[in-house]
């Protein structure tokens, strides 16, 4: 599946990236998907707590820029999006 942005808009902000933790969560609650890859864990890795689309939301955007730039599977998100469907 490729989840895409409009034009101009980047995974590098806090909402954008609050968008992929809820379609990792929506996905995962689909009868018989056992798991989902997603550059956004599950859990915090310095807290351990769940990572919800609701806490990222609340991040800087410039933490979550800076979260990206260290993370290898985030050159996955390629910055030039052209729309926000969803396809398999």
């Amino acid at each position: 599946m490729i989840a895409t942005l409009p034009e101009g808009e980047t995974f590098t902000t806090s909402a954008n990236v609050a968008l992929i933790a809820q379609l990792r969560d929506t996905l995962s609650e689909i009868d018989g998907v056992e798991s989902v890859a997603s550059v956004v864990p599950e859990l915090n890795p310095l807290t351990d707590q769940p990572l919800t689309p609701q806490a990222i939301t609340g991040t800087p955007d410039e933490v979550i820029a800076e979260a990206l730039n260290q993370n290898r599977v985030a050159d996955l998100l390629v910055p030039r999006m052209v729309n926000t469907h969803c396809s398999s």
